[in-house]
């Protein structure tokens, strides 16, 4: 199964994230963030030195993408799950339960791996309302089978402050999911075969997809890996040389439930999973 991840997006202070990944650049310890229910975990030791290929030879399965990358000179902070249900479930009933004659949201479309279901829209006069709810036990599911795309409107959401910026009627400004910490109106194609997307995240992004770098450290960099204080690289998440096994949760095994046993160094989990993980990063995935 193949679903982009999303990881907490991150209150960002002005320094420097599919299921979803999330980042954000937070200003004093992470916690779980109460503007979008995300645990965040600080990812400390700026300026670590890069993997530059050893243990092993290669960096399975990205291989040559990662050598020479994964140095990162700030602290930030990144979602210790993917991305929930619960946590989609607000943004789209947001993004998609809105006022008659309103047109909708570009590029959103239901995920095709989460925990919710459909209820009663709140605005009935839009007959393309639409609203889920989340059964009990379902809140913690990961949300997968969702585009680049819509995890940075995901964000935009969130940066101009989620379902609290709601106004009359509980609706949330259209304009909230379309700025902020990316332009929608740059997604498209350029032209000649490539995308016209935003490259990176604005300046002032509050909650963002995690760089490239970001990702690898806050997965695989352990600052006390040879001793206090002195990092190294894991060539597998969850803190391991050893290649993972494949299968339902357990020690050393990849699982796509949020929260394998093992955690990254940094106390991440799930990035070994068998899904994509949104970042910045020429691939778009990893």
């Amino acid at each position: 199964m193949v679903r982009p991840v999303m990881r907490g997006c991150n209150p960002f202070i002005p320094i420097a994230g599919a299921a979803a990944s999330l980042a954000v650049i937070l200003p004093a310890r992470a916690d779980v963030d109460p503007r979008s229910g995300i645990d965040f975990v600080r990812i400390t030791h700026p300026g670590n030195a890069p993997w530059m290929g050893t243990p092993p030879v290669q960096f399975p399965p990205i291989q040559n993408q990662a050598l020479g990358r994964g140095s990162v000179g700030y602290e930030y902070s990144i979602g210790r799950f993917e991305v929930t249900t619960s946590q989609w479930v607000q943004f789209f009933n947001a993004a998609y339960d809105r006022p008659a004659g309103e047109p909708g949201l570009p590029w959103l479309i239901p995920p095709t791996f989460w925990g919710a279901q459909g209820t009663t829209p709140i605005n009935n006069s839009n007959p393309n309302a639409r609203r889920w709810q989340v059964p009990a036990g379902n809140e913690m599911r990961p949300v997968g089978n969702i585009s680049w795309r819509m995890v940075a409107m995901y964000c935009n959401f969130l940066h101009n402050g989620g379902a609290g910026a709601a106004g009359p009627g509980g609706v949330v400004p259209r304009d909230n999911f379309l700025n902020g910490a990316y332009d929608v109106s740059t997604f498209g194609n350029n032209g000649t075969g490539g995308f016209s997307d935003q490259a990176t995240r604005s300046p002032d992004a509050r909650y963002f997809i995690p760089s490239w770098d970001e990702w690898l450290k806050a997965a695989h960099y352990d600052p006390h890996k040879n001793g206090p204080d002195q990092g190294g690289w894991w060539a597998y998440p969850n803190s391991t040389d050893s290649r993972l096994i494949s299968g339902p949760p357990g020690v050393l095994v990849s699982t796509n439930e949020i929260g394998p046993p093992v955690p990254d160094p940094s106390g991440v989990l799930g990035q070994s999973n068998n899904g994509w993980e949104a970042q910045h990063f020429p691939a778009g995935v990893a």
